[in-house]
This record gives C-alpha cells, structure tokens and sequence, in this order.
C-alpha cells in the first residue's frame, strides 16, 4: 500500500513511501474480526547484542538479541524469560536484530503461540509462549511517548558509554531519541538527559526506576490531560520539564 510519494514539483519523481503487504493483511484482518487493531504482547526489552557487550557477558557467539527486562506478570514472565537471556531464534528462525524480531511479534495476533530459542548462562533452552494482548494503559504509555516525540530505554552500561553518562548513574530511564520538531524537543529535552519521575500534578508524583515504573506512571494519565511533567536529570542536576500532549 502506497501512503506518499516524495517530490518537490507536486509530480511523481520515482521514490515511493509504502506499507508492507504484511502489515496491511494483518490490520484488515483484525480489523474485520475484532473491529480494532490489537497489538500482540511479549512484554519485554530488548538490546542489541554486541561484540563488546557479549564479551563481557562470556558468550561464546555474537549472536541473537538480548532481553534487558522482563516486564513482570507478562506473557514472557510467566513463560519462564529471564533479564540476561539471549534470544536466537524465534519460531525457528534466526534472529539477528531488534526491529526485526519487534516487527514479526507485531504481525502476530493475541493468543498466539510463539517458540523462542534461547541462550542462558551459554546454554540453549526453549521456551513456549502465548502472546498477550496489549492493554490499554500499555497503548496509552506508547501512545504518550510518541506523542511527546522521544524514544526511551533502560539506562545500561553501554548505553551510559556511548551518551558519556557517569557510571554512578543507576536506577532510570535514559532518552535515547528525540524527535525534531516535536514537544519534547520544544521543551528542551535531548538525548542522554535522565528520566528519573513523573507528575501528573504537584501532589502525584511517582519515581522512575525503569521502563515499566515509567509505564506504570503513564497509565494514570487522564484523557483530556493537556500537560506532562517529566522530572529530569543531566549533569548531576535535576529540574522539572512540562511539556503538552
């Protein structure tokens, strides 16, 4: 399905915008069977696996994608999936990036059955695993993070390298993406700045140790709310952000 064309003269200048054949089967399907799209749940985070991280790690290959953390009573908890484990194969077929791996669970509806070959402490397991179905506060915590225009994870040793972090740092949520133009970027915000808490006003604030402390503070967000506070640290300061949805 072709969504734009890129031109400068309002004709069609040969390089095309389009949405795989995949992805737009799979949103007509769910679309005619629940009357929404409904994203299949994992609930995990996930890293690159690279040469110097599976060094450290004692790997025997640099292969497959690391799991940085396993969102509690999730399908993949419940599954067995631990923070460490190193993801090879899913399905039987060779992972080899992050986007990819993302890109195949997205196709997939609830409820399905997925098989995951893993690699922990060096040693290969299998684990079975039914997809979940994204709840709404998971959609809304997507939905705010792509709104405000920044793109987040886990502060990890090699994240802390690469954005010059201090390795005192721990227990927070790093950006890693800002989007330009966007409200976040309005307000200030930049790549290697700390997400450390959020308020929804002066009298609710709530700390941010990771990626699924900062879900859970999202999902309180009312409908018609207008403003965000993000509560940030960089360079060993912290100051309060407010930015619009």
């Amino acid at each position: 399905m072709n969504t734009a064309i890129y031109t400068r003269s309002g004709g069609y200048m040969g390089i095309g915008l389009a949405i795989p054949s995949r992805i737009v089967q799979t949103v007509v399907e769910q679309i005619r069977d629940f009357g929404t799209v409904k994203r299949a749940y994992l609930g995990i985070v996930l890293q690159p696996l690279d040469k110097e991280l599976a060094d450290a790690m004692g790997a025997e290959k640099q292969e497959g994608i690391l799991v940085s953390e396993v969102m509690k009573e999730s399908p993949a908890f419940k599954a067995g999936l631990l923070q460490g484990d190193v993801i090879l194969q899913l399905n039987q077929k060779a992972v080899k990036n992050v986007a990819k791996f993302r890109n195949e669970i997205s196709l997939m509806k609830p409820g399905s059955a997925v098989q995951l070959r893993i690699l922990r402490n060096n040693k290969p397991m299998t684990l079975d695993i039914t997809l979940g179905s994204q709840s709404e506060g998971e959609e809304i915590s997507a939905e705010v993070l792509q709104k405000l225009g920044i793109e987040v994870d886990n502060l990890s040793a090699e994240l802390a390298a690469k954005f010059g972090i201090p390795a005192t740092e721990s227990d927070c949520v790093v950006i890693t993406r800002v989007k330009p133009g966007s409200p976040a970027a309005m307000a200030g915000l930049r790549p290697s700045f700390l997400i450390t808490g959020v308020a929804l006003d002066w009298n609710n604030q709530k700390r941010v140790t990771n990626l699924s402390a900062l879900q859970e503070a999202l999902k309180d967000l009312s409908s018609n709310q207008k403003h965000i506070i993000l509560i940030v640290k960089h360079q060993n300061f912290q100051r309060y952000y407010t930015i619009k949805l």
